[in-house]
């Protein structure tokens, strides 16, 4: 008689089983970093995302993800979709949708990736010198993390294509750069070959041959992560650090037609100028900055009166060795840390734009009124050899 009662159990248990198990919610903790632009590089942390990114749709303010580029049960790294506007970053799991608590806020300018650097033989690097003449930029030099390095190569933008071209006349890192009448100058920077290391070295490469020549030494302190910049047929370097972290302010113009060097009147800062940034804009030169957020004081420098002019401060830190280039007539310091900051010197004025990620030590030049930047050491500025490639970002100006 008990067998009826057996039945129903059975029947209530199988039952039970078929009841769908509704989906968990995931949980977003946080997300970095929290502003940005078309393809940045954008990592969620939290919990419960589970481990199959195809049950999953990842939206910017209502635009999917394409490109999810790591998938666990608590971190997610995509790239920010284009056409995207400021809100709210939404994670639905199976149906289960979780909205970010604030929103993620987009910058001006565009960032696309291009093809890896696929130079024959090129090694990845940070530190290095990146420059352009005419219709093509150049790119060599640096650190590998284990020595300097002086191989060198162009690219094409047309063409999105690298070649390896002759080795530079010595190795070196964190060096100074200078464009003069479509001939470069450069040296400077730590050199593994040399003893000591610290150097005063100065050669010119000229693109039409593609040949280097050896150019009188500074005649100032031997340094790394000084600056150079060019206006006009003059060059100017200067500040940096001798090796021992010393505080070096003093300022020299180069003249490539004689090969000769002028003492011109220090920097006023009292602070260090360590990897700092600078540019020319429409016969203007400015400089300032400094690595480890020593310094954000910006200056700009008249070489008709041999003055220095201390302009709008730099609006955030930099951690170590930005990026500086010019498009049209504002320049830009990209990297060095998760930013992009846009100087107007109309307005002596400064900007938020879009960036990838978190990069120290990469390098850009210009091509076309568009910037192409060359991460050195990017991910959280680690120097692990996993975060070293040979990526290529173009980057299109905002309003």
């Amino acid at each position: 008689m008990r067998y009826p009662n057996v039945l129903l159990l059975i029947m209530i248990a199988i039952s039970s089983c078929q009841k769908e198990v509704s989906p968990v919610p995931a949980v977003i903790e946080s997300f970095t970093p929290d502003k940005g632009g078309a393809g940045n590089l954008v990592s969620i942390i939290g919990e419960k995302f589970g481990e199959d990114s195809l049950q999953t749709t990842i939206s910017f303010n209502g635009r999917q993800v394409t490109n999810i580029l790591r998938y666990t049960d608590t971190l997610i790294i995509v790239a920010v979709p284009s056409g995207v506007t400021t809100g709210k970053i939404s994670i639905s799991i199976s149906g289960a949708i979780t909205n970010s608590a604030k929103d993620f806020v987009i910058l001006p300018g565009t960032w696309v990736r291009k093809k890896d650097n696929t130079a024959p033989n090129f090694d990845i690097r940070s530190d290095g010198i990146a420059f352009s003449v005419g219709s093509t930029g150049f790119y060599g030099f640096g650190y590998n993390g284990g020595t300097t390095l002086k191989d060198f190569g162009s690219y094409d933008a047309v063409t999105d294509t690298w070649k390896r071209l002759p080795d530079g006349g010595i190795d070196f890192q964190s060096g100074i750069v200078m464009v003069i009448n479509n001939k470069v100058y450069t040296g400077l920077g730590q050199a593994f070959s040399l003893n000591p290391s610290i150097m005063k070295q100065i050669w010119e490469f000229d693109p039409s041959n593609n040949t280097w020549t050896r150019k009188k030494d500074f005649p100032g302190t031997a340094r790394w992560a000084a600056i150079g910049i060019a206006l006009g047929d003059k060059g100017y370097v200067g500040l940096g650090d001798p090796g021992g972290g010393s505080i070096l302010r003093d300022w020299w113009e180069y003249d490539p037609a004689t090969d000769t060097w002028t003492q011109k009147k220090d920097n006023p800062s009292t602070k260090q100028f360590w990897w700092p940034a600078g540019f020319t804009i429409n016969g203007r030169m400015f400089v300032g900055t400094s690595a480890y957020g020593q310094n954000n004081e910006w200056y700009e420098y008249v070489p008709s009166t041999d003055n220095w002019i201390r302009r709008a401060d730099f609006p955030s830190k930099i951690t170590f060795s930005p990026a500086s280039f010019v498009i049209e007539n504002k320049g830009y310091i990209a990297g060095g840390g998760p930013e992009c900051w846009a100087y107007d010197p109309s307005t002596d004025s400064w900007a938020q734009q879009a960036f990838i990620r978190q990069i120290i030590a990469g390098r850009a030049f210009v091509l076309n009124n568009k910037g192409y930047f060359l991460p050195g050491v990017g991910g959280g500025g680690s120097t692990n050899s996993e975060y070293w490639n040979k990526e290529v970002w173009e980057f299109t100006p905002g309003n």
